[in-house]
């Protein structure tokens, strides 16, 4: 997930999710961090370094489960 405040300016990954948390590994502290979804939505995150989300980056799903990744 990207965020940021006016521009985008940080990278934190999302290693879990509920129905109304995602648990967010914070790169620059080394810690993970919870964080509600509604929060997301709002542009109010806090303990990020940033209260804005810019993008995110999810996986494609494989169509064929025999498949191998670099396919």
């Amino acid at each position: 997930m990207l965020v940021g405040r006016f521009i985008p300016r940080h990278w934190v990954l999302i290693v879990a999710a509920s129905g109304t948390h995602l648990s967010c590994y914070e790169p620059s502290s080394g810690s993970v961090r919870l964080v509600e979804v509604d929060d997301v939505r709002r542009a109010r995150l806090t303990g990020l370094g940033y209260p804005r989300t810019f993008a995110f980056v999810v996986p494609r799903a494989l169509r064929n489960s025999t498949r191998s990744a670099t396919h």
